[in-house]
């Protein structure tokens, strides 16, 4: 990737004359705070500090932190400028990546380019500490071999351009009608960067074996990468989107005849107008427990039969991670479903006794090593499950019009030990308790939008209200 002038901009669009981008999709994990910047590693030689300027680190939603590489052989970046202090303290020249992935790849007639970077630039093509610029990079370039409209899918989303013309003016051929880039800058206060609206992220990298894609013969990528930098084209995992390839559609003619990118299937999948890749070269550097594993707690509760209690846990974590749930002297690991972990430890009391709270422990773990730092999140006390099976209302109105309402719910808690918890619902001011899972409160002139029931073992569950006479 050669340097150019960077424009210390949010959003740096820069589009090929022959293409207009008709249509964008990004999907994301998490696209409030996508990629989130450590505090600044300070460069300051007057007070000892010779930090690279830039945040230390960069945190996607999985919980992977990267770190700036200057490693030869793992990493691209620009060489250090001779005779520039600041660039020959900080190992690289006007740029340096934390995250650097590419797929390039042709048939005859058509070729494509998808780059996808988090960079540490400058202002200008010099590097200076007073002019950092970290920025998230997507740029889409794209051959093609008549005008039309033409699909790009890739890893983070799908985009439709129409290209006008594949000559210049003076009708010579042109290459890389569709020339699309969008840059991302950071911002916030130095003790923590984020990246808002960014469309890169999480991190790809390489495919193990055993996971979706993997080709057989692959090799792992080098212990604390995410792969081996600009080398070697290699199938990836990571896409929120489940998309880890990059595929050109092209569309149709006028006359109704599709427009064919690769009459030889060079890529093997039989239609002459899809082009299609699932090899990238990526490169990032892991920095080890600079980040916490996220960790969210979707539901924990427990259930009684009896004397028999069993708690359950459902949690959403990276797909990386490695989870479990423990109750006293009882664990258990999560099991992950789709992008969810779930775990229930069975008879963690046969006296009818409800544990005192629940321990979730995860950790991000890669080829045996954790690339975040272990995360506890503790459950206490241990709720109940309430569920909601009916929240109606009949309504009437007097000669005035004037509304009045009967309300009608129906709950259930999952603990049906000898005592069973107490339900209550409250509506126009009236709290009532569910007798046999019942309540009904009447003459309510106004009706809520819907109903919380709360039990007295902490569970707590809500639901809309539905009329069922209009």
């Amino acid at each position: 990737m050669t340097s150019r002038k960077k424009l210390a901009a949010a959003i740096a669009l820069m589009l090929g004359a022959t293409a207009n981008p008709l249509m964008a999709a990004v999907c994301q994990p998490n696209s409030a705070t996508p990629i989130v910047g450590s505090a600044v590693d300070t460069y300051n030689p007057a007070q000892g500090l010779l930090g690279h300027g830039f945040p230390k680190t960069l945190t996607d939603s999985e919980g992977v932190a990267l770190q700036i590489c200057t490693d030869p052989g793992l990493c691209f970046f620009d060489p250090v400028v001779p005779g520039n202090a600041y660039s020959e303290t900080i190992g690289f020249g006007a740029e340096g990546f934390w995250y650097l992935a590419e797929s390039a790849f042709a048939s005859a007639n058509a070729d494509v380019l998808v780059v996808m970077a988090a960079e540490a630039a400058f202002a200008a093509e010099v590097p200076n500490p007073a002019e950092t610029f970290p920025f998230t990079r997507l740029r889409i370039r794209v051959t093609v071999p008549e005008p039309g409209l033409y699909t790009v899918i890739h890893p983070y989303g799908q985009k439709t351009y129409e290209v006008l013309s594949v000559v210049d003016d003076r009708g010579r051929p042109t290459n890389r009608q569709i020339n699309d880039t969008a840059d991302i800058s950071f911002a916030g206060a130095p003790g923590g960067l984020t990246n808002t609206g960014n469309v890169v992220g999480p991190w790809l990298r390489w495919t193990r074996a055993g996971e979706a894609g993997y080709q057989v013969g692959e090799l792992p990528a080098p212990a604390g990468y995410l792969g081996d930098g600009p080398t070697t084209p290699h199938t990836v995992i990571g896409s929120p989107c489940g998309q880890n390839f990059v595929k050109l559609i092209a569309g149709t003619r006028a006359n109704g005849t599709p427009i064919v990118i690769d009459a030889a299937n060079s890529d093997g999948d039989g239609n002459p107008s899809t082009l299609t890749s699932n090899l990238f070269t990526v490169q990032g550097k892991i920095a080890p427990n600079e980040a916490l594993t996220p960790l969210v707690v979707n539901s924990a509760y427990y259930t009684r039969q009896g004397g028999k209690v069993d708690v359950h846990a459902f949690t959403t974590a990276p797909t990386t991670a490695v989870l479990s749930a423990t109750v006293g002297a009882q664990s258990a690991t999560l099991l992950r479903r789709d992008s969810s972990f779930y775990a229930t430890l069975d008879s963690v009391a046969t006296d009818g006794t409800v544990p005192a709270q629940l321990t979730l422990n995860a950790t991000n773990i890669v080829d045996g090593v954790a690339i975040s730092a272990n995360r506890t999140v503790t459950v206490s006390p241990v709720p109940d499950l309430v569920t909601i099976t009916k929240a109606d209302a009949t309504c009437t109105a007097d000669t005035n019009g004037a509304r009045t309402c009967s309300l009608v719910v129906n709950a259930e808690s999952s603990d049906n030990g000898a005592v069973k918890p107490t339900l209550t619902v409250t509506a126009g001011g009236t709290t009532v308790n569910l007798a046999d899972g019942i309540a009904t409160i009447p003459g309510l002139s106004a009706l809520p939008s819907r109903v919380t029931v709360n039990s007295s073992a902490t569970g707590t569950a809500s639901k809309p209200v539905t009329i069922i006479n209009q």
